[in-house]
């Protein structure tokens, strides 16, 4: 799996004791837990320009996103699942995909705009740090609560790949020091556009370069 290509429209499926960290050219990540299922629909990036338009589709399981960088009002990372669009407005949040009916967002650090993955319902939800929101299908996110300590270790655990540190509470210098050391270890390109990648009984980074 490690070094693999990774193709844009591609799917990334964790089997029940397998784990995945995908590190962006933009400073991202995203990490999938156990039995999780995730396409990447967009991966746009022009550093010149400060600009990022990136979409994730979540299927089921459970998916981290730590966001290096933010840009201007042109950019967007926005992690999308069968009832829910997650846009980022900070740099660390989950999304739970309980159900194709239900999904739950999780904030740690920054600010995340939630909103149905259908246009014609209205409302949006900004969930601030330590707060949750939960996303049923053709409503208006719930309002934002604050989530339990066991709910958010249990995220935390559930997409950590093994060696990766916990970013919550560290400053954007330190994630980017943790980030770059990752580079380092794990090089590989991600170009074009293609099928589907099925990990199974793995924890594994990969690093998207040049989509």
């Amino acid at each position: 799996m490690k070094k693999d290509d990774i193709y844009i429209g591609d799917s990334i499926r964790t089997q029940t004791n397998s784990k995945i960290k995908l590190v962006f050219k933009d400073d991202s990540i995203v990490s999938l837990g156990p039995q999780s299922l995730m396409q990447v629909k967009v991966f746009d990036y022009t550093p010149e320009r400060e600009q990022r338009v990136s979409t994730f589709s979540v299927a089921q399981g459970k998916a981290r996103a730590v966001v290096g960088r933010l840009f201007g009002s042109d950019s967007k990372f926005e992690i999308e699942t069968p009832t829910a669009v997650a846009g980022v407005r900070g740099t660390f949040f989950m999304v739970w995909v309980l159900s194709p009916e239900i999904t739950r967002v999780f904030v740690l650090e920054g600010k995340v705009t939630v909103r149905n993955i259908k246009p014609e319902v209205k409302g949006e939800v900004v969930v601030t740090a330590g707060k949750t929101t939960t996303v049923q299908e053709a409503t208006t996110p719930g309002a934002a609560k604050k989530a339990t300590k066991e709910e958010i270790q249990e995220g935390k655990s559930e997409t950590q790949v093994e060696g990766e540190e916990e970013s919550g509470g560290k400053g954007a210098g330190e994630q980017k020091d943790a980030l770059s050391k990752v580079k380092e270890i794990h090089k590989n390109s991600i170009t074009g556009q293609g099928g589907h990648i099925n990990v199974q009984g793995t924890e594994t980074t990969q690093e998207f370069q040049d989509i």
